[in-house]
């Protein structure tokens, strides 16, 4: 049974509204390994084999039955196998041009990415120096002039950070951040609070709160918030910096759970299921 949302997030505090035409979005892990050691991931193990014709055939259905909103391609690291990458987004692409497509990657083939017809390379990027964060991914990973060179032709990169203790861990760290960020033309970044998952995640926890305080450099556009009854899912807000080359928009969220599953559907390898960690989907009911 698909699970899905009665409502939208709630805008700055208001009454949220309800969602009034049924849509998904969808989570394809093409790998669950990967080429970094990240200290905080917990979305690596033993190599599996992706089911090519299971997923066509089940993506069609599901696109028969509700609206898919967004599909990303995920994993460990999904361009691992960059021809599977490519074939699984040339049939999503084929299937509805409509649907937002997004690959979430450590820039294993960054240059390769530039060449495709993709919505949005959500690259990960944990620290402004280039040595700082090759530490994080412990692999060789995409430089700033990597990053430069590829925003010279493409607009569709949108760079993601963790907030991690003894990286970028408060506000001075997230202006720096935010400052080199202008200097290599990326324009849309997201600070990401870690879940609680594991002891390092725990022990280098840092609180979105840090990039939240009043600044000069620094507005807040929209804030949104979700919750499950009374319980608090997640947070996040919109955010302008002003950078010398021009504005930087970028988002902060923090996760307070991670096993919510309302709306999103994970095509894990071979088999689908309601978010990353909720029960497979044995039918396409849809629960609402």
């Amino acid at each position: 049974m698909i699970k899905l949302a009665k409502y939208y997030c709630s805008l700055n505090d208001e009454e949220p509204k309800r969602i009034k035409e049924p849509q998904i979005n969808v989570y394809v892990r093409l790998q669950n390994v990967c080429n970094a050691d990240c200290d905080f991931c917990e979305f690596c193990g033993q190599a599996k084999k992706f089911d090519e014709e299971k997923f066509k055939a089940l993506l069609i259905k599901l696109h028969t039955t509700i609206k898919i909103n967004k599909l990303s391609f995920t994993g460990g690291e999904p361009t691992l196998d960059f021809p599977l990458f490519k074939r699984m987004l040339n049939f999503v692409n084929e299937l509805d041009k409509d649907i937002f497509t997004v690959v979430n990657t450590n820039g294993l083939h960054l240059k390769e990415l530039a060449e495709l017809d993709i919505n949005s390379v959500a690259l990960s990027r944990h620290h402004y120096n280039d040595e700082l964060n090759q530490s994080v991914f412990k692999t060789k990973v995409p430089t700033s002039e990597d990053i430069r060179l590829y925003n010279k032709k493409n607009t569709n990169l949108h760079l993601s950070c963790n907030l991690v203790k003894d990286y970028i861990d408060s506000q001075e760290e997230v202006l720096n951040y935010l400052d080199w960020c202008d200097s290599v033309n990326a324009r849309d970044i997201g600070f990401v609070g870690l879940m609680k998952t594991n002891d390092f995640c725990k022990e280098h926890y840092i609180d979105y709160s840090v990039v939240t305080k009043n600044h000069k450099r620094i507005w807040n556009s929209k804030t949104y918030s979700r919750h499950e009854g009374k319980n608090l899912i997640c947070r996040c807000g919109n955010y302008v910096f002003m950078g010398e080359n021009g504005l930087v928009n970028f988002y902060c969220r923090h996760y307070m759970c991670n096993n919510n599953s309302e709306s999103t559907l994970v095509y894990d390898i071979d088999e689908f299921k309601n978010g990353f960690t909720g029960e497979n989907v044995d039918g396409w009911i849809v629960s609402r």
